[in-house]
């Protein structure tokens, strides 16, 4: 692909499709494929099978998805671990790991276990389709909204992590419309779970009286 193509698609203004959950940025794949589309009628995909004909590639340590995106000659590739929204690899058996514990809004010192429960062929698809994103990404279109990861499909708090955020509050004097509005969330029950550590810290540095 010419320079200037990649200029083009650079230049396009994302910005009204591009959805926002918790402060992290994504670009839905089917806009992405459309507006692809529309500049390069040409354009084709390919999602990459392994040796048995399925569409990930595993090992020890996890999952893999691979796609190739063709427009006007040229065939860029990419790849993407299949992440659970914690952003741990998801294995074909569940596996835990290490997390801090919390009481009362405050860390304990010690750790408790956190499960990443076995890939499912939607975790997979999901993996695909965000792959394919990033690789239209490549050609320029939404590249400048990739500057990290793209988000996972959300989990939200469990329970303990609720009342550690329940009581973290109450001890600092806020409310929990100050907590939602500031994370742009509608219940705190919504929040994600790898942004407990995050939310706990912003609570810790504010009070009533700097909100």
């Amino acid at each position: 692909m010419k320079e200037n193509n990649f200029e083009k698609l650079l230049t396009v203004d994302v910005n009204s499709k591009v959805e926002v959950k918790q402060k992290m940025k994504y670009l839905s794949w089917t806009y992405a494929w459309s507006e692809f589309k529309k500049q390069y009628p040409d354009a084709s995909y390919r999602v990459l099978n392994n040796e048995e004909g399925l569409p990930y590639f595993h090992s020890s340590i996890g999952l893999m998805v691979r796609t190739e995106v063709t427009a006007n000659g040229e065939t860029l590739p990419m790849w993407l671990p299949c992440m659970n929204e914690a952003m741990k690899a998801y294995k074909v058996e569940a596996y835990s790991y290490k997390v801090k514990e919390y009481a009362q809004g405050r860390p304990t010192g010690k750790t408790v276990d956190k499960w990443v429960e076995p890939i499912t062929m939607v975790n997979v698809n999901k993996s695909i389709m965000r792959c394919f994103t990033k690789n239209i990404a490549m050609f320029g279109l939404g590249l400048y909204i990739f500057s990290g990861e793209d988000a996972p499909e959300p989990e939200t708090i469990d329970s303990h992590q609720l009342q550690a955020i329940l009581d973290a509050i109450k001890e600092r004097g806020l409310t929990l419309k100050q907590v939602t509005n500031s994370w742009q969330i509608e219940k705190l029950a919504h929040l994600h779970s790898n942004n407990f550590d995050n939310i706990l810290e912003w609570i810790a540095g504010n009070n009533e009286n700097n909100n």
